[in-house]
């Protein structure tokens, strides 16, 4: 019986077969990369906005804590740097004698009246102690000896208005005393004597922790927070000793910070733009932030 001939794949058949596969290969690639490189440009930049956008709102949350009236912004080189005093709690001072009879819940009877009278601020001399008119948020987290009582601060312009300047006489801000933490749930401070040289209109009084610096160094790719450092007149540029350092966001390219306080003093606003770069993919974010500067 006579076999039939086997036949298969040529030489020249099998190359042809893989030129065209590899054509459709780089056809359909050529379809897919694009949209492929697209997705994960947009995954880089939507990142890239979501790290400015978490730094910009933390700057936003810290600013809306600020001692009203005291947002400063200074530029070195190209360095920017915004300073505030950072609130520890506020509330309003008694004026007018709660009426009760002296004890330990009330200011010391320096009169020897029998009665609470030296619970209300009293701006027309010297005082030590006065009562709030209600609770007080936050008022066991006061550090005696470090934090500060504020009496209607404008700022700077007006002597004796400036919380940055001087402690004591003369100024708009007192050492709160040791006093007062033992009398956290008597709603009670005690400070440093001092006459304070303006009543605030709404009777209000705020409590001060200390400083906070945000420094933004596009040359360094950083924004930090500084705090833990003293008060000063004018600002530090770093500031001086910093006791907490830590970085806010990295990849900074472009950054700046203008504050703009209306003329009676009473609200500002804040605008920052934070540019970030990362590998080819750059993004810039502009936002203003209302300031609340009621005294």
């Amino acid at each position: 019986m006579a076999r039939r001939a086997q036949r298969g794949f040529s030489l020249l058949e099998a190359i042809v077969v893989l030129v065209v596969l590899g054509i459709i290969g780089a056809s359909i690639g050529m379809f897919i990369t694009g949209p492929m490189r697209s997705a994960a440009d947009l995954a880089a930049r939507a990142d890239l906005a979501d790290s400015a956008d978490t730094a910009i709102r933390r700057l936003e949350r810290d600013v809306r804590r600020a001692l009203p009236n005291s947002l400063r912004v200074t530029s070195v080189g190209s360095i920017v740097y915004l300073e505030y005093l950072e609130l520890r709690t506020a509330g309003r001072y008694r004026v007018a004698p709660s009426g009760a009879a002296t004890g330990a819940s009330t200011c010391p009877d320096t009169n020897s009246d029998g009665f609470a009278d030296e619970d209300i601020l009293d701006f027309t001399g010297t005082d030590t102690c006065f009562r709030s008119t209600g609770d007080l948020p936050n008022f066991a987290s006061i550090v005696a000896n470090n934090d500060y009582l504020v009496i209607y601060n404008l700022g700077a312009g007006i002597a004796g208005s400036n919380a940055y300047e001087f402690a004591g006489t003369g100024g708009n801000k007192s050492l709160i005393s040791a006093a007062s933490v033992a009398a956290a749930s008597e709603n009670r401070i005690s400070f440093a004597s001092i006459a304070f040289p303006f009543a605030s209109p709404g009777n209000r009084f705020h409590v001060v922790s200390g400083p906070v610096t945000y420094s933004c160094d596009p040359v360094a790719g950083q924004l930090r927070r500084l705090s833990g450092y003293a008060i000063s007149t004018a600002q530090a540029t770093p500031p001086g000793g910093p006791t907490a350092n830590s970085l806010v966001a990295s990849n900074i390219s472009a950054c700046a910070f203008t504050y703009v306080a209306t003329a009676n003093e009473r609200a500002g606003v804040l605008a920052a733009t934070l540019g970030m770069t990362r590998n080819t993919e750059t993004i810039t974010l502009y936002h203003e932030t209302s300031i609340n500067n009621a005294p």
